[in-house]
């Protein structure tokens, strides 16, 4: 007896697919185990709005714009 045979040959079809799957999950428990321990540090969006803020926040204290502006684009990037 075959052991295709058992299954109608479903196990050739799905067996690749959840060692991929497998894979893949060992991976983004390495990344998350690796992220958790602060081995390693992923970008994130919140980031890039914090330095286009400071950035705002340089340009006013240098006096290169004006209250209302930098109101206007704190808004937009708080927002």
């Amino acid at each position: 007896m075959m052991w295709g045979d058992q299954w109608g040959g479903f196990g050739m079809i799905f067996g690749p697919i959840f060692m991929i799957l497998i894979l893949v999950a060992i991976v983004v428990g390495i990344i998350y185990a690796l992220k958790y321990m602060g081995a390693i540090n992923l970008p994130s969006n919140a980031s890039g709005s914090g330095k286009a803020l400071d950035l705002l926040k340089d340009r006013y204290a240098r006096g290169e714009i004006d209250h209302q502006e930098f109101d206007e684009r704190k808004k937009r990037l708080t927002d």
